[in-house]
């Protein structure tokens, strides 16, 4: 679940572009003005869409509750927002990888939040989400081989 709920605003940039593709950016501007940049280009309305449904598929898939999928994939997503606007304040450009920044929030956040659910530990979530970072880094690679 947590897998997909990440993978899944990639899958769909990948398979449709930029249709229907509103960035969070693009919603701040009126507020924040024309030049800022808080989360990049890459996060969009549509990409959180996805995530959400995706995990709340995977939960409807083996039989969870609904509710702990749109939470899986809503704090998924709340953790790669942290992380990306963590990065812009540093001087990182949208898309500028960060080795740990870029997975441990999406993957702790979700963690935390169906613990309790899950029976998850506090071991159980640190092999989660180093688990996590390692099949993330080695796809990441994979996708990037693959694009070029």
């Amino acid at each position: 679940m947590l897998v997909l709920a990440n993978g899944a605003p990639v899958a769909l940039q990948a398979g449709c572009g930029h249709r229907c593709a509103w960035t969070l950016d693009d919603l701040l501007r009126p507020a924040l003005g024309p030049q800022t940049v808080v989360f990049g280009h890459h996060k969009t309305l549509r990409g959180i869409g996805a995530a959400v449904v995706a995990s709340t598929a995977v939960a409807w898939a083996v039989d969870w509750p609904l509710w702990l999928g749109a939470l899986v994939g809503t704090l998924a997503m709340l953790g790669d927002l942290g992380s990306s606007a963590w990065k812009r304040l540093r001087g990182v450009a949208p898309g500028g990888p960060v080795p740990g920044v870029d997975q441990i929030p999406e993957s702790l956040l979700p963690m935390l939040g169906a613990a309790c659910f899950l029976s998850l530990g506090p071991a159980d979530i640190a092999a989660i989400v180093a688990g996590f970072c390692v099949l993330e880094w080695l796809l990441t690679s994979l996708w990037q081989r693959g694009r070029q």
